[in-house]
């Protein structure tokens, strides 16, 4: 393999790595701002307290008095927003834990996949200059 050749492998490959860590750590947010959600669902359904702060937007909340803590409105996608009980509501989130941990480990695999071509072509690098000598 030509020196160029591997160069050009060298940076596709330094690309794909980056995108795939941006990708990594979008899905730890997700997972973070996740299981935050769910220590907020515990918290609400043993709280006493019958008012919570609302967000409505842009760092903007309101005070709102809670009458039922069993049921929730979620959206399930495409803007449709269904009914749920506080059990179901948590498997939701649960489930969409369990899909970004999967990606997770899924970009991991090919981070490791990269770093190993990676290496090969340090290698290849080093024969090459070897065999100018």
């Amino acid at each position: 393999m030509e020196g160029n050749e591997i160069l050009q492998r060298a940076v596709v490959l330094q690309q794909q790595s980056e995108e795939a860590e941006r990708q990594l750590q979008f899905i730890k947010q997700q997972v973070s701002e996740l299981e935050e959600f769910s220590k907020s669902l515990e918290a609400l359904g043993k709280t006493k307290n019958e008012e919570v702060l609302v967000p409505i937007g842009k760092g903007v909340y309101s005070k709102a008095k809670v009458d039922n803590k069993e049921d929730f409105f979620v959206e399930v996608g495409a803007g449709v927003v269904l009914k749920k009980s506080a059990q179901e509501t948590k498997e939701i989130i649960n489930e969409q834990i369990k899909k970004f941990n999967s990606a997770k480990v899924g970009l991991s695999a090919h981070l490791e996949s990269n770093m190993q071509a990676f290496q090969k072509m340090l290698h290849e690098v080093q024969k090459l200059k070897d065999n100018k000598k």
